[in-house]
């Protein structure tokens, strides 16, 4: 597999064994997707958090983007630095973002009132309220009638908008997110394969057994197949997987539906290897795992592809003319 861009082997490192690469890779493409979160959300503390206390392996980069994006991510803007120009509610927004870092606020911590922030920048209460509304559709804070806003649970909210929306505009193909999903889901299993609790295990098995239960029926097969990913995501015990793939969720039913849109996709053969998979994760090893996940990826590009090809084929095929009906003709 290519190594990533920004990873040490494509910065121009020497050549590594095979898992030092996939390691590399798997940093990069981590850094990378926290790094559209904090750049969505204009510094999110939480996600900072979570990327500092569980991934150790990002701080370790040697990549100087990733580097300078961990930082900014974690300390935000510096203190006492001049907000820069901007409207009133950009001003209201970053004031409000560094009192979450200024006081190290956890979730659920109250946020300044309406009131409260409104006299103390000089604004009008409405303004206020309106940032407070555009910061809970970021998922920065809660707000609810009757109560102070909140600091918010880490969300996925924000990335799963990004990339619905490239998925929409046709900005990214479904063969180019199984690209971005596969170093992340065999990183991915190789932990849960030796992290794994015994309800990790039973609910990896039930939707193998929704899968079968499915048969032909598409919207559930592929509920079933998403739902296993998140199973995985959950049993690394590393909640920042759970993140990325909960907010890849949209992206794996669209890959998944297309793959199994084809007539030629063998559905017999994607359940095996997700059985091999649980088998591999229930007896903890994780080269085993991580090698069946490699299959059902290229099982699923595979697939992708084919379905590609008949729809081109498809589109291509010229339909036959329909003869213009006769106009009846006019008695004497």
């Amino acid at each position: 597999m290519a190594p990533v861009v920004g990873s040490p082997i494509a910065a121009g490192g020497t050549a590594a064994p095979t898992r030092v690469a996939h390691d590399a890779s798997v940093k990069a493409t981590l850094t990378a997707v926290v790094c559209v979160i904090g750049a969505a959300l204009d510094v999110q503390t939480q996600v900072a958090a979570i990327t500092i206390a569980s991934v150790p392996a990002l701080t370790s980069s040697s990549s100087a983007g990733p580097a300078v994006c961990q930082r900014w991510l974690y300390y935000g803007m510096p203190r006492g630095a001049k907000v820069a120009s901007g409207n009133v509610a950009d001003r209201v927004s970053k004031y409000l973002v560094g009192y979450i870092r200024r006081h190290a606020l956890m979730p659920g911590a109250p946020l300044p009132s309406e009131i409260r922030a409104s006299a103390e920048l000089g604004v009008s209460r409405g303004i206020v309220r309106e940032v407070y509304r555009s910061l809970s559709t970021s998922g920065i804070v809660e707000t609810a009638n009757g109560r102070r806003p909140r600091v918010s649970r880490v969300s996925n909210r924000v990335l799963t908008r990004l990339l619905q929306h490239a998925l929409s505009t046709r900005q990214i193909s479904a063969e180019q997110m199984l690209e971005l999903r596969r170093p992340i889901e065999l990183l991915a299993v190789e932990l849960a394969a030796t992290r794994r609790t015994d309800d990790d295990v039973l609910a990896l098995r039930r939707a193998v057994v929704t899968m079968k239960a499915a048969g032909l029926r598409r919207e559930a097969f592929v509920r079933a197949d998403v739902r296993f990913h998140e199973i995985i995501g959950r049993a690394t015990g590393n909640p920042l997987f759970g993140l990325v793939a909960s907010a890849l969720r949209e992206s794996m039913e669209l890959s998944v539906r297309i793959g199994v849109r084809s007539p030629r996709a063998n559905f017999q053969q994607v359940i095996d290897t997700h059985e091999g998979i649980v088998t591999a994760i229930d007896r903890g090893r994780p080269d085993v795992a991580r090698r069946l996940m490699a299959l059902h990826f290229d099982e699923a590009r595979a697939n992708v592809l084919r379905s590609e090809l008949d729809r081109a084929q498809a589109t291509a095929t010229p339909r036959p003319r329909s003869r213009p009906r006769a106009l009846p003709r006019k008695k004497p």
